[in-house]
């Protein structure tokens, strides 16, 4: 199944328009991780290789960064509205 079908895109592009460009950054890294998981699946590694594994990690990376950045920007606008 192609990842546009699961509304991926759709979502970056909605992102693009609400957050700052450090939110949108990371969560292009991150969308591209898990493209890099569904190739290195499709080409036939198990969860036991190393290509696996590696890509896993960086799934696991791109994640927590787009978690802190987002975190961070709600910090931002919570500190700009008076919140």
């Amino acid at each position: 199944m192609a990842i546009g079908e699961h509304g991926v895109y759709a979502a970056q592009q909605q992102l693009e328009l609400v957050a700052n460009q450090r939110v949108v950054e990371a969560a292009g890294r991150a969308t591209l991780a898990v493209l890099d998981l569904h190739d290195i699946t499709a080409t036939g590694h198990d969860v036991h290789s190393v290509e696996y594994i590696h890509v896993w990690q960086a799934i696991r990376t791109t994640r927590q960064v787009l978690i802190q950045e987002m975190r961070s920007a709600l910090g931002r606008a919570r500190r700009g509205s008076g919140w």
